[in-house]
């Protein structure tokens, strides 16, 4: 038979409601009775049933990382991502889950208004995306991986594609090319003409375009892929 809270209680010494403030960090226990209370967990075996600690609580401690179903933009080095942000909530004792919805945000709306997650990290943010403003209208925190054109009061993470163009730009030039070539994302990709990193990418490359305008022989040259290896060929 699984151990109980009782059980615990019984071998640490300590009442049940104290084993339930170590379980839920709802209020604070000495550093001795907690150690006493996990020690007896250990021996005991002790689970914690997540479900009931849910309910006790009114959190799920689940916060979900958004994604939309987007194939053609997916790539590699989104794994990074998904990694990191597990690794944090792990270290918050949240659980992560991968959550792929439609771009419309109806499917977004029904899961944060279900309250079936206590947070939200939004991904593949496109300047113009309503999924942010519906966030903005529910209880829930968020955060984004991007950034849109408003992002008043709003938490992010974002790669400067602007000047990481530049860099690059400046390094090939600095080794003697001169005929530089550029591949973004395809433009046929639903939603690409909006997307945070296209759209800015692009707008960096114009901004060193500006920059270079008394050498036209260094000013890149820009073509479109498909996001695949084939996109470069």
């Amino acid at each position: 038979m699984a151990a109980t809270m009782k059980d615990v209680a019984e071998a640490a010494g300590v009442s049940i409601a104290t084993v339930s403030f170590v379980l839920n960090d709802t209020k604070p226990v000495t550093p001795e009775t907690r150690r006493r209370i996990e020690q007896a967990m250990a021996d005991l075996g002790f689970r914690r049933n997540m479900v009931a600690r849910a309910l006790a609580s009114r959190r799920t401690r689940i916060i979900a990382l958004v994604c939309p179903f987007a194939a053609d933009r997916t790539a590699h080095s989104l794994k990074d991502f998904f990694i990191g942000a597990a690794q944090a909530a792990n270290e918050a004792d949240h659980h992560l889950v991968i959550w792929p919805v439609s771009s419309d945000g109806e499917a977004l709306a029904s899961l944060v208004g279900q309250k079936l997650v206590d947070g939200v990290v939004l991904m593949e943010v496109g300047l113009d995306d309503v999924r942010v403003e519906i966030l903005r209208q529910l209880d829930t925190p968020f955060a984004l991986i991007g950034r849109t054109r408003d992002m008043a009061g709003v938490p992010y993470v974002d790669i400067d594609f602007e000047e990481s163009m530049r860099l690059c730009i400046d390094h090939l030039a600095g080794l003697g090319h001169r005929r530089i070539a550029f591949v973004n994302g395809s433009e046929e990709v639903p939603g690409m003409a909006g997307f945070g990193p296209y759209v800015r990418t692009e707008g960096g490359l114009s901004g060193h375009g500006q920059e270079a305008a008394d050498a036209p022989d260094r000013l890149p040259l820009t073509r479109h892929g498909a996001g695949r290896p084939a996109g470069g060929a």
